[in-house]
């Protein structure tokens, strides 16, 4: 398929060179062209790129051809003549030719740009060979005017496969397809790969090595697998290059395989300083800064003896020294951060160390440095009563705390007993030297707290100032006092007093009240009252509530100070009649005692009903009715002397009467009369009958005295005679 330019073929381009000169009609004087009165830079050398290639048939291709002066420099305006000898099995012709004066199918002239550059550009329909001759007439040297080149047009075309991604450790498939313009097929056809960059961690899978060669398939195809030995990430340059008959090379393309890999960075920050036992907390951010994704990434803190683990966030696994924290991937550009919190345990400069790794190999650490400090910082309080009696103890605690977080060394107690005072006992023991009492109670721990108590008695009355300290060899002193006021002893005394009416009524409620008061020196604590009902007493309530057992009520009151009364108000019914004492009593925690009573009567009075009726109503002229006197005692007592009148009415005389009573007829009255006594809750009854004498209306009048009620008790009734 391919042709080659023979000996022949080179004789006829040689005879045409001066042919080619005396048709350009130009005149070269001293090596310098000259077209008019202006000069131009003397051309020295040209050169053709590429001097011989391969195309596919009805493909395009462009020489360039590069003119310079004898330094080198590019020689621009400068006449280049493109020619394409003739010859027998001759192919190709000219398309274009740059800055062209003059073109045909087989000659062209043209002048170089500014680079000192000129193209030319062919094509052919069918396999074979183009000649090419550059030729620049400038050009004073034989030898060095005009350069040759050769362009294979051959029926094949070739389907280069493109630069491709991949992930690191991954495969991938080169695949080129050999045709013939047309698209058939071409078998057999024998491909060249290598490696360019002689990278040791790339090879071809089937070689194992960086070079390998195969032909076409059936279908025009030939492929390579490229593989990595070690997962990194970079890139590999495959030369593909597709040969001839002979081996040689007639279409060469380079591809480019770049290997992308995840790269992570991590950093860890936190505070340079921090106090000891306070909570310290880092940031930890991993990204992966590369261009594929990470998988099964693993941080790892290691953590050093002056710190604790507390807490993390996300919540990690702590194993020892270490806390880990696993996630399952981390895309390119993306940051994972974690949150993590120590104590800080220990004084001195610690350094934390985290490492992440992930399922490709790839890891990156980073150390944060935090310096612990502690300091012994004494606090003291001191408490005590703020009174008490000349003669009394009183007891002072005083509590000493280290709020620091180092121990307090060597830490002292002492007590300055003030002269109002006079010591009595301590716990522990303390040693006492005149008016000072010394606790040595030595290291004192972060955060611990050591407790002495000093008894003093009071001696001198007045406001006494009772004062403690504290001091360690490596903490400041600190003080704490408490003001006690000395008094004398008083006196304590209670007074009770009871009131109540005099006349209690049977069933009715009758109040009482109970007065306590502090008539002593001191409040009176614990007051007890007690109230004992007699028996014709009936309780029903009091103000506050009372607590009953039986017929005894009682109150507690917590508190009542100097000068102060309260007062309990008490409801009793009276249940039955005769006279009463109410006792009342008042105890207190002080040991003093008081007593009080009232006295009373429960009474009681009748209570007198009488009713009056007529049998017959009406009644004619001539006939009898009877009027029938109830008289019942619904009071509480008896009544005595009962004296009943009935005084009828003019219009009817009297017939008969009965009743409990002696009765006289005087007139128109009939008295029942005599020493009567009626008792609570009996009944009497009276009857008076009468005739009529006289029609019209009459009115009958009952009247009732006794002794238990200063008046008189009247009733009527009214009858209706009428004449037959």
């Amino acid at each position: 398929m391919r042709l080659h330019m023979n000996k022949t073929r080179w004789i006829i381009l040689l005879c045409l060179i001066p042919l080619i000169g005396l048709a350009s009609g130009l005149t070269l004087t001293n090596g310098v062209g000259v077209t008019g009165a202006a000069a131009v830079t003397v051309p020295a050398s040209v050169t053709i790129t590429p001097i011989e290639a391969y195309n596919p048939v009805k493909t395009q291709h462009t020489f360039t051809a590069t003119v310079k002066d004898a330094g080198g420099v590019p020689v621009a305006s400068t006449e280049v003549q493109w020619i394409l000898p003739f010859f027998p099995d001759m192919v190709g012709t000219i398309v274009d030719a740059s800055n062209s004066i003059e073109v045909s199918n087989t000659r062209a002239v043209a002048r170089t740009d500014s680079h000192g550059q000129a193209t030319l550009t062919i094509t052919a329909t069918r396999p074979g060979d183009t000649d090419v001759i550059a030729y620049v007439p400038g050009i004073t040297d034989a030898s060095q005017h005009k350069v040759f080149a050769t362009k294979h047009w051959e029926d094949i075309q070739v389907t280069w496969p493109v630069d491709a991604i991949n992930k690191i450790g991954t495969e991938h498939v080169f695949e080129v397809t050999v045709s013939q313009v047309d698209g058939t097929p071409l078998p057999g056809i024998d491909v060249r790969w290598s490696i360019t960059d002689d990278d040791p961690n790339a090879r071809f899978k089937s070689s194992g090595t960086n070079n390998e060669q195969n032909a076409t398939d059936a279908n025009g195809k030939a492929s390579v697998t490229l593989e990595q030995v070690t997962a990194v990430g970079g890139e590999n340059t495959v030369r593909i290059e597709v040969l001839g008959a002979t081996g040689s090379v007639m279409f060469n393309h380079d591809v480019k395989k770049t290997w992308q890999a995840p790269a992570l960075a991590i950093t860890k920050t936190g505070p340079d300083r921090e106090e000891l036992g306070q909570t310290i907390e880092y940031t930890i951010v991993v990204e992966n800064t590369g261009d594929e994704t990470a998988t099964s990434l693993s941080i790892v803190d290691t953590f050093p003896a002056g710190l604790t683990y507390v807490s993390s966030t996300p919540s990690g696994t702590q194993s020892g020294s270490t806390v880990t924290w696993n996630t399952a991937s981390l895309a390119p550009t993306k940051t994972y951060t974690v949150i993590v919190r120590f104590k800080a345990a220990q004084a001195g400069t610690w350094t934390d160390v985290v490492r992440v790794s992930s399922a490709e190999g790839i890891s990156d650490e980073d150390t944060a440095t935090t310096e612990i400090y502690g300091e012994a910082v004494l606090a003291i309080t001191k408490t005590g009563p703020a009174e008490v009696t000349e003669g009394d103890n009183a007891q002072y605690t005083i509590t000493v705390t280290n709020n620091g977080n180092i121990d307090a060394d060597n830490t002292v107690v002492t007590d300055l007993i003030p002269s109002c005072m006079t010591y009595q006992s301590s716990s522990p023991a303390a040693t006492v030297s005149g008016s000072t009492a010394t606790w040595n109670i030595g290291d004192l721990a972060a955060g611990t707290s050591r407790v002495v108590t000093i008894t003093l008695k009071a001696s001198v009355v007045g406001s006494c100032t009772n004062t403690a300290r504290a001091v360690a060899d490596n903490a400041s002193q600190v003080a704490a006092s408490v003001v006690t006021t000395i008094k004398r002893e008083l006196v304590p005394d209670v007074d009770i007093t009871k009131t109540g009416p005099a006349t209690i009524y049977l069933r009715t409620n009758g109040t009482f009240f109970i007065t306590v008061e502090n008539t002593g020196e001191t409040d009176l604590t614990n007051v007890v009252v007690t109230d004992t009902l007699p028996t014709n007493l009936t309780y029903q309530s009091s103000s506050p509530a009372a607590t009953v057992s039986g017929r005894t009520l009682t109150w507690t009151i917590a508190n009542i100070s100097v000068g102060q009364t309260r007062q309990i108000s008490l409801v009793c019914q009276g249940n039955a009649i005769g006279s009463f004492t109410n006792p009342a009593s008042v105890t207190t925690a002080e040991g003093v005692s008081a007593s009080a009573s009232a006295t009373g009567l429960v009474v009681g009075e009748p209570g007198m009903t009488m009713q009056l009726t007529d049998t017959i109503d009406p009644v004619a002229v001539g006939g009898q009715t009877t009027y029938q006197i109830t008289v019942k005692n619904q009071g509480e007592i008896n009544a005595h002397n009962l004296k009943l009148v009935v005084t009828l009415p003019s219009q009817v005389t009297f017939v008969t009467a009965s009743g409990p009573l002696v009765y006289s007829v005087s007139g128109n009255q009939v008295t029942f009369n005599g020493s009567s006594t009626l008792n609570a809750g009996q009944t009497m009854q009276f009857t008076v009958g009468v005739r009529a004498a006289s029609a019209g209306p009459a009115v009958c009048t009952s009247t009732l005295t006794f002794d238990e009620f200063a008046l008189p008790v009247s009733v009527e009734e009214g009858t209706t005679i009428y004449s037959p």
